[in-house]
């Protein structure tokens, strides 16, 4: 009697799906990176587009993100039209931030410098999986048309 023996692989031995998120706020950026990093995702940031473009250049990525508010005036999203003639052709979303206002004791606190409200993190994190599914749907389905060997 043979018996099937199935392996999981050790975590540093699978492939982690890779995000490129170009983001000026050092807060947004490093909260929405452990986000996405806690959510099984591989990392990449970037503060500016022009480092955005370098980074683009040297790696390869299934998902490109930018923050539109991300505090800092040298992003363009303009970045995520350069990504996708990308080879590579990387599935791209723009982050919004709401711009209200929390109250909190005597005083407002404008909504976009609270880190992450708990609630919005499965959403989050169910939109990334499923830019990432879409990109990897097409290609499929690009390949298949072309009658060519999926690798």
């Amino acid at each position: 009697m043979s018996q099937n023996h199935f392996e999981i692989p050790h975590a540093s031995a699978r492939s982690l799906a890779k995000i490129f998120l170009i983001d000026g706020d050092d807060t947004s950026r490093m909260t929405l990176k452990a986000v996405l990093e806690a959510g099984g995702y591989e990392v990449t940031c970037a503060t500016t587009t022009v480092d955005a473009v370098d980074r683009l250049n040297e790696g390869s990525f299934e998902l490109v993100l930018c923050h539109a508010q991300g505090g800092n005036s040298e992003i363009n999203p303009a970045i995520l039209s350069y990504a996708r003639f990308k080879e590579y052709e990387p599935a791209t979303a723009i982050l919004h931030t709401e711009q209200c206002s929390l109250e909190t004791g005597d005083e407002a606190v404008p909504r976009h410098e609270i880190l992450v409200e708990p609630q919005n993190i499965p959403d989050l994190l169910e939109q990334v999986a499923n830019l990432i599914g879409g990109r990897a749907l097409s290609i499929l389905e690009r390949e298949l048309q072309l009658g060519g060997s999926i690798s």
